[in-house]
């Protein structure tokens, strides 16, 4: 309490409180000690109790019932940024996406600068295909709590499905700063790479998948066919694309047609032709009996190799 006189009274300790509420600040005037106390009268904490009976039933996924008592702590307490936000989560798992968008967006107006809200509702309208708007909140969101690998996941998708590849590699990479450990994000920004014509930084990235996902072979088999094939000598390398290629038909146990059409195209890149028409013709004979749509490109690359010719893949 704070007199008229800006005066901040003393202190009293009452015993047998819990550490959160044992100092009470009682008006100067009031001249008693805490034994002379009969009671004391707090603000209403009701909607804090509804709060966390509706998070209760929320990890029970008793989702009606959650929702009773988030709605109840909103009637006491409108502005109750986090139950606003919990009663909207609520309504994503009911599968109530309009009124979970409706709470988000009131939390959001009531508190701009709300993690949950901004997240929450970026989320919302990334899951109902509004990526364009989503992208506001979800840069909000980081704002508020930088590197959050959540928001960056759901930010990347975002211009992913916008088609706007720059934007995405570029916090996709910042999302590999924070779980440098994740394989398929390194897979996934090599191709987005690729795409916009940058091969060069998008080989380290497919070799770190190579490592960090050890037991695909589409990835394997990926690396060996630009290593082999790409019309940039700087990206080219026949060694390395033969071992990746060599790893993909280990993974596949010699059965699939598509890592052997790679290691013949390092082969012949490594300058080995020989080799490369024996791989390419074991790719063929695969191809013949499981997907025959890759027959006429593995007969074409073929009949190069014969010729001592190694394959170039058309510039995109």
């Amino acid at each position: 309490h704070i007199d008229e006189d800006g005066n901040d009274t003393p202190a009293i300790l009452i015993p047998n409180c819990t550490a959160d509420n044992r100092a009470v600040n009682l008006p100067e005037f009031l001249n008693a000690s805490y034994d002379a106390l009969d009671s004391i009268d707090v603000p209403a904490v009701r909607h804090h109790e509804q709060l966390w009976q509706g998070q209760m039933a929320m990890n029970q996924k008793n989702w009606s019932q959650a929702i009773e008592y988030l709605q109840g702590a909103l009637e006491d307490e409108p502005e109750f940024t986090n139950a606003r936000v919990t009663l909207g989560t609520a309504f994503v798992a009911m599968g109530q996406m309009d009124e979970a968008i409706k709470q988000f967006r009131l939390a959001q107006q009531d508190n701009p600068y709300d993690f949950g809200a901004n997240l929450e509702l970026g989320r919302a309208l990334l899951h109902t295909k509004r990526p364009d708007q989503a992208i506001r909140y979800l840069k909000k969101a980081l704002a508020i709590v930088p590197n959050h690998e959540e928001s960056r996941r759901a930010l990347v998708t975002a211009y992913q499905d916008l088609g706007r590849l720059d934007e995405a590699v570029v916090h996709a990479e910042k999302l590999l700063m924070a779980v440098p450990e994740d394989g398929e994000v390194e897979r996934i920004l090599a191709g987005w790479l690729l795409r916009l014509g940058r091969a060069r930084e998008a080989i380290p990235h497919l070799t770190r998948a190579v490592e960090l996902v050890p037991d695909d072979p589409k990835i394997p088999t990926e690396l060996a066919w630009h290593l082999a094939t790409h019309p940039d000598a700087e990206v080219r390398n026949g060694i390395r694309g033969i071992q990746a290629a060599e790893r993909a038909v280990e993974l596949t146990q010699g059965e699939r047609p598509e890592p052997f059409d790679a290691l013949a195209a390092a082969l012949a890149e490594a300058g080995r032709f020989e080799d490369a028409v024996k791989a390419g013709q074991r790719g063929l004979e695969l191809a013949r009996r499981k997907t025959p749509g890759l027959v006429p490109d593995l007969q074409a690359r073929v009949t190069l190799y014969r010729k001592h010719q190694p394959y170039r893949a058309p510039v995109r």
